[in-house]
């Protein structure tokens, strides 16, 4: 690969049961609350954060203008997949050799492996 070529990885794919996609770092999953019903939003508090729960990435996919969030001071962010359930891919996208984003494919369902 020459310098500043950019390369797309595949790493996996990434399930989807509840058409929200939840992305965050996985040392705060046990903070994570189960809160009830998943269907009532909250109001997300005076910073804009949303609780680190269902209900939280819920509400959080429901907030933006494409259905994006954050959920409790940046320990994850969640987004309405679009399509709904199912699996997508996942890639690194890579630059010199070295991750520098990582993309999934909410466009179209990856195979089940």
């Amino acid at each position: 690969m020459s310098d500043n070529e950019i390369e797309y990885v595949y790493i996996g794919e990434v399930m989807v049961d509840s058409g929200i996609l939840m992305v965050g770092d996985p040392c705060y999953v046990q903070d994570f609350k189960d809160t009830g019903d998943e269907t009532k939003t909250e109001t997300p508090n005076s910073e804009g954060d949303f609780s680190y729960s269902y209900r939280g990435a819920f509400s959080a996919s429901l907030s933006g203008p494409i259905g994006g969030g954050m959920l409790d001071r940046g320990r994850a962010i969640a987004t309405s997949t679009e399509r709904g359930d199912g699996y997508y891919s996942v890639y690194h996208i890579v630059e010199n050799g070295r991750p520098v984003a990582l993309h999934v494919d909410l466009a179209r369902d990856a195979e089940a492996r």
